[in-house]
Parts: C-alpha cells; structure tokens; sequence
C-alpha cells in the first residue's frame, strides 16, 4: 500500500487528471440525446439548461 501511495500515485497523477477532464469535457458535450429525446423543460439535464440560458439572451 505504502508502494501505490509513494510511488504509483504521484507517477500516474498526470494520467488520472487527463481522464478525468476528457470525461467531464464528453459528458458535458453530451446533450444532443437528452435534447431530442426530451420534450419537458423540467426534464432537462443540466448542459441542455445552461445552453438555452445562454442562447436566450443572445440577439444577432
């Protein structure tokens, strides 16, 4: 255990933080589904709520 914690951690920190922005960036991309699928505003997950915030404001 001291090995992984001493050792093995600190050389695969770089790896786990890379993995762990990747997902969050494909997760948070992944609204299309849920946008099609869904048809109630209160059903809506949060990336689909942020964008329609953010699209509701913006006038060309």
């Amino acid at each position: 255990m001291t090995f992984f914690i001493r050792i093995m951690l600190p050389l695969s920190r770089p790896i786990i933080m890379t993995l762990a922005i990747m997902s969050s960036q494909w997760r948070w991309n992944d609204y299309i589904c849920p946008l099609v699928i869904l048809n109630d505003p209160k059903e809506f997950t949060l990336q689909i709520g942020v964008a329609s915030i953010v699209g509701a404001e913006n006038v060309n």
